[in-house]
């Protein structure tokens, strides 16, 4: 799995760093320097900062990337300039852990406490809003289970040409780094469909999860509708699993 970690330089530059938990033995590429608004664009999986760094406006910012990724106080892991400089890959990956876990818990239990309501919009939108329900359920995914590349591939309906046939079936991909972005299906799209066509079977399941390496693919049938989710995770948990289940199982219309 590749991710990146950040730390605050000052109140206008960040360091950022990459790292694999696929190489753990292998020395990761020096951090880069970047500006504070270049945040969006690279993402980081987890963010440090010390309480001396910190603006009111770099506070303000800070409160709203953490809706996104663990930011945290560099002190408590022990994290300073000169030593993340240093950091390998192995203790990158043990980094990301320790730094997410309390931000995935706290996501985990807010999104079963209001598991009810999440359920009811996402199923007002699923009529005649499609690609908006995916851009939600995709970013309740990417912060419960702290999903890298994540993506899914479904099915969508649009206004034909075709007098007899006025709705025709398209293929759509929601990816992003950040926040969700649609994009129409292409050809690898279609063949991942074709490959785990056998998989859509029950609202929610887990098809394919490499421990070492992160990788997960779920499958799910949404008012029979085929939906494949892709990515990476740094874990996952047993309340992570039960909570998904209980998400997609209560999707399904009642008729």
């Amino acid at each position: 799995m590749n991710f990146k970690i950040a730390i605050l330089k000052s109140n206008d530059r960040l360091l950022i760093k990459s790292f694999s938990s696929d190489q753990q033995d292998a020395k990761p590429e020096q951090s880069q320097s970047i500006e504070i608004q270049e945040i969006d664009q690279l993402s980081p999986s987890v963010l440090f900062y010390t309480e001396s760094e910190l603006s009111d406006e770099l506070k303000e910012v800070l409160n709203e990337q953490a809706k996104y990724f663990p930011v945290r106080k560099a002190s408590d892991y022990n994290v300073t300039l000169d030593s993340f400089e240093h950091i390998d890959n192995r203790a990158g990956f043990k980094l990301l852990n320790q730094s997410s876990s309390a931000w995935l818990l706290n996501n985990n239990i807010s999104l079963l406490e209001e598991l009810i309501k999440v359920q009811a919009h996402l199923k007002a939108l699923w009529p005649n809003d499609r690609t908006t329900f995916f851009e939600e359920l995709w970013f309740i995914l990417k912060t419960n289970l702290h999903f890298h590349d994540l993506k899914i591939i479904f099915n969508d309906l649009e206004s034909s040409d075709d007098k007899k046939d006025r709705q025709k079936l398209i293929r759509v991909k929601i990816e992003g780094n950040k926040k969700p972005h649609p994009f129409p299906g292409d050809e690898i799209a279609d063949k991942l469909m074709v490959h785990y066509q056998n998989e859509f079977t029950s609202p929610f399941q887990i098809v394919e999860y490499n421990d070492s390496k992160g990788q997960l693919v779920i499958s799910s049938t949404i008012n029979k509708s085929p939906v494949l989710i892709m990515g990476t995770v740094p874990g996952l948990s047993r309340l992570q699993t039960a909570l998904l289940t209980a998400l997609f199982e209560g999707l399904q219309s009642e008729d």
